[in-house]
Parts: structure tokens; C-alpha cells; sequence
């Protein structure tokens, strides 16, 4: 009826959906409010299950941070040779036609040298910047929980309790601040405003479980971490088609119709981690949970 009995292809539909995104984001909870005002949503039994769906990027354009370090490095050197090369070849001409008789355009494998290197070096510096911000986060989260401790054990009025909590808490904010630092460091050399470098879960009031970057002690990226350059959102995920780039799309069924009462997606390769969340979305949007909850036993 909307189409006029025309058939348009999916991506014709994904470029409305896309167009749209702002004037449809609340419909999945206002169609969810009048299923529920139909009868046709009761809680009774909610069946919930994940799935993994492929980013619009390929696994092939990650690269561990270990791969980043080493690829610079070699895409350096050459373009070092290259630029000898070139200047060999310039003082031949040079001497040929006449100093000055070509352009200065750089040779085109150059270029694409050039190219390489400079998304690289951008793409390690954002990964640089998230892990140290991950790191911040945590320290400052391990901060909070330590000053709390030292206040309370200084109104228990316990010296020698108070002064062990003390000196730990002095510690721990130290090293809060030190990671904070570098956050600040790491944001800035990548061109990144350190309030953007979040996970999307962050950014989310209800947030999904999202990957967390391997980090040594000091916030900085382990060798294995990894980086899309196409999505740097997505990660290597197993799928029953096996390794993917891609998401885990969650959702939460009502039993009686079949009404779907609550979806969600990340980046977090396991399923159990979902449950929580699933459960905190289906009470945000129904106003109540289920009497029965079904799931995989993973």
C-alpha cells in the first residue's frame, strides 16, 4: 500500500531508513506503547537471542597495533628509498634537460606510499587515544572507590586504619591523573576531542556491553588491539559463517505475537553479557519485566 504495489530494492529502503534516522528514532518504542495498549504484548514469556551481522567494512582493513608499529616503519624506509630514487633520477634530468624543465609532482607509488602511511598513522593514533582514554576512565573509577574508603575509615575514627586508607588513596588518584594525562596526550596527537573518545556504549542512556581495547599499566595499547580503518566501531567477530567484521544485534520477543519488546547492538562478541542490558531496555520501554525470561544457555 505505501509503495504503491512497487517493489523498491533494500537499498532504496536503507537510504530512506538513513535519510530519516532523527523522525524515526522513537517509532520501535511508540509502535511497542500501542501493541502494548492492543493486547497483543503481555510479558508473560520473553524470548531473547543475539546475532552476529556484518559491518558495511572488511576484516581485511583491521590491523593490530603491533601490525601498525611495524607497517609504519616499513612504509618509511620506503618511501625513504623512493625519495633517493627520486633524486637521483631529478639530477639525471637535470642534467639531460636543463634544471627545472619537469614538474615536482611526486612519482605516483610515491603517492601511494604517502597515502598509506599518513591513514596508519591516523588510525594508531586513534586507537592510541581510546585505549588511554579506557585506561582514564578505569583509574578514575578506582580513584573514586579509594577516596570513598579513606573517608570512611577516617570517620571510624581508627588512626591506623585511616592513614593505610590515606596513603592508598593518594596512590591510587595519582595514578588517576597520570592516566588522565596521557589521555589528554593521546586525544590531542590524534586530532580528537577527548570527550569523543568513547565507546558507542557510553554515549548510549541505556548502554550495551562493548569490547574493551587490551592496555598495559600506563593506558597504552597492547600489540594485539585492533582498528577498522573503514569502521572503527566494528570488531572481528566468530559467526556461524566464521570470522567477521561486524555487530551483535540483539533482540527481546514477547510470546504471544511475536512483538519484538526490546533490541540493542555492540561490538561485545559474547551473549551473556547481553542479558542485563536486554533486561534494562525491556523495563525502559514496556514498564515492566517479564514473568518468564528465555535464553541460550551461553
Amino acid at each position: 500500500m505505501l509503495t504503491g504495489n512497487q517493489q523498491p530494492d533494500h537499498s532504496r529502503i536503507s537510504d530512506f531508513r538513513r535519510r530519516h534516522l532523527g523522525a524515526l528514532a522513537g517509532l520501535f518504542v511508540q509502535v511497542l506503547k500501542v501493541c502494548q495498549k492492543a493486547g497483543l504484548v503481555s510479558l508473560g514469556h520473553v524470548a531473547l537471542d543475539g546475532t552476529k551481522l556484518r559491518a558495511n567494512a572488511s576484516k581485511h582493513k583491521a590491523m593490530s597495533h603491533e601490525r601498525m608499529l611495524k607497517s609504519e616503519r616499513q612504509l618509511e624506509g620506503e618511501m625513504r628509498a623512493l625519495l633517493r630514487k627520486a633524486e637521483l633520477i631529478d639530477a639525471q634530468e637535470d642534467g639531460q634537460y636543463g634544471k627545472g624543465k619537469r614538474g615536482d609532482e611526486l612519482p605516483e607509488e610515491l603517492q601511494r606510499r604517502s597515502s598509506r602511511l599518513e591513514w596508519i598513522r591516523k588510525a594508531k593514533a586513534e586507537l592510541e587515544a581510546e585505549a588511554a582514554a579506557a585506561k582514564a576512565r578505569q583509574r578514575e573509577e578506582q580513584a573514586e572507590v579509594a577516596e570513598q574508603e579513606a573517608a570512611e575509615a577516617q570517620a571510624s575514627g581508627d588512626e591506623q586504619r585511616s592513614k593505610r586508607a590515606a596513603r592508598r588513596a593518594r596512590g591510587v588518584r595519582k595514578r588517576a591523573d597520570d592516566a588522565q594525562k596521557l589521555a589528554m596526550e593521546k586525544a590531542e596527537a590524534s586530532g580528537l576531542e577527548l570527550s569523543t573518545v568513547a565507546t558507542p556504549a557510553e554515549s548510549d542512556a541505556l548502554p550495551m556491553p562493548a569490547r574493551t581495547l587490551p592496555t598495559d599499566a600506563a593506558g597504552n595499547p597492547k600489540p594485539s588491539a585492533q582498528r577498522n580503518f573503514t569502521d572503527p566501531d566494528s570488531h572481528i567477530l566468530k559467526s556461524g559463517d566464521g570470522w567477521i567484521q561486524g555487530y551483535n544485534c540483539q533482540a527481546a520477543v514477547d510470546g504471544d505475537h511475536q512483538v519484538i519488546v526490546a533490541i540493542g547492538v555492540s561490538n561485545q562478541a559474547s551473549d551473556a553479557v547481553h542479558l542485563l542490558p536486554m533486561l534494562e531496555r525491556i523495563q525502559a520501554n514496556t514498564g515492566q519485566q517479564p514473568d518468564v525470561f528465555i535464553a541460550d544457555a551461553g
